[in-house]
């Protein structure tokens, strides 16, 4: 699917104008603010959106090493690791590739597995607008990582969207 991206300020009475609007409007703010995410149809011409307190921001803490029985996966040191439980579920590691690993995590028990994708250029941390519109319902939050948490990071906000089933 493909999209056009404006990206517009509001005015000081906190109105906005947007030139070519597309299905899914994301209101992104600084961390005082949750940020929200909206389907949009094409008859609509007016959208009021108040935005709340940011109260559910998920903010990443040290890791410590895996505890027993677990098997960490990642991409390199400033990465954000996944510890696999060893018992229910079998790792199939990924061959790494320049700028990804993808690993497979699949139950014993059945056929279901996880992919999961590591390294700088896997994946955008907000999904597909075509995502938000086939799902039932969505949240979007805040993801807050402190200063210092890596060696001489300043520290940082990304968004993560979770669509859910469509």
């Amino acid at each position: 699917m493909s999209s056009q991206r404006d990206v517009v300020t509001t005015d000081k009475s906190g109105s906005f104008r947007i030139e070519h609007p597309g299905t899914v409007l994301h209101f992104l703010t600084d961390l005082a603010f949750q940020p929200q995410s909206m389907i949009i149809s094409p008859e609509m011409s007016t959208v009021d959106v108040t935005l709340e307190p940011a109260s559910t921001s998920l903010s990443l803490t040290a890791c410590s090493e895996p505890r027993h029985g677990f098997e960490r996966i990642g991409w390199g040191k400033p990465g954000l690791p996944f510890d696999v439980p060893q018992h229910d579920v079998r790792l199939i590691r990924g061959k790494v590739d320049v700028d990804f690993v993808a690993h497979t995590i699949k139950a014993k028990s059945s056929n279901d597995r996880l992919e999961l994708w590591f390294g700088p250029y896997a994946m955008n941390s907000a999904p597909d607008d075509e995502q938000f519109v086939e799902s039932l319902a969505f949240t979007t939050r805040n993801v807050v990582m402190p200063p210092g948490l890596v060696r001489g990071s300043e520290g940082g906000e990304w968004l993560a969207g979770t669509p859910g089933d469509a």
